[in-house]
């Protein structure tokens, strides 16, 4: 009698520990589809919001600005105009953390954080419509072409994506 209730739960503890393990894995799955899944839209969402960013009106005219003879109040003007429609954009998505904008010839930048925070050597590989990741970030690059004028220096749009919402998703 003995024996044969050891052996019922062996059987039982077996079958529960194998049934757990292929439920745990089955979880694990649909929890890393769906993270998938999650990064799949932000991506696409940073993609379509840096496309937004560059057909704006206020990147043309500054864009128009910095091509012409200007002068200093109206560059100043143009750019703080920029600078708050960047970060009124950044505040109203979720998961975009930092703005960039480069011109790479006259070596310019704007940004809707410190200027510290932007090193020349992230600034570098910088192409058009590139994912990259520089010192633990995720970052995309957009680069607005003018077709008015083939000499002129096109900026780069960097969006930085946020890391607690990467690190969401992993957790």
């Amino acid at each position: 009698f003995l024996v044969t209730i050891v052996a019922g739960f062996s059987i039982l503890y077996g079958y529960s520990s194998s049934s757990l393990k292929e439920s745990l894995m089955r979880a694990s799955k649909i929890q890393m589809e769906y993270s998938k899944m999650l990064l799949g839209q932000k991506i696409k969402e940073i993609e379509i919001e840096a496309d937004g960013i560059l057909n704006s009106g206020d990147l043309k005219t500054l864009q128009l600005t910095l091509m012409e003879k200007y002068d200093a109040y109206r560059y100043v003007t143009d750019v703080n105009r920029m600078k708050e429609y960047l970060k009124r954009r950044q505040t109203s998505n979720v998961g975009m953390a930092q703005f960039i904008l480069y011109w790479p010839k006259q070596e310019r930048i704007i940004t809707t954080s410190s200027l510290d925070t932007v090193e020349d050597a992230m600034l570098k590989p910088v192409e058009d419509n590139q994912w990259f990741i520089y010192k633990n970030e995720a970052y995309f690059s957009r680069q607005y072409i003018t077709d008015w004028d083939d000499t002129d220096d096109e900026p780069y749009l960097i969006i930085r994506m946020e890391r607690d919402y990467l690190y969401k998703l992993k957790t």
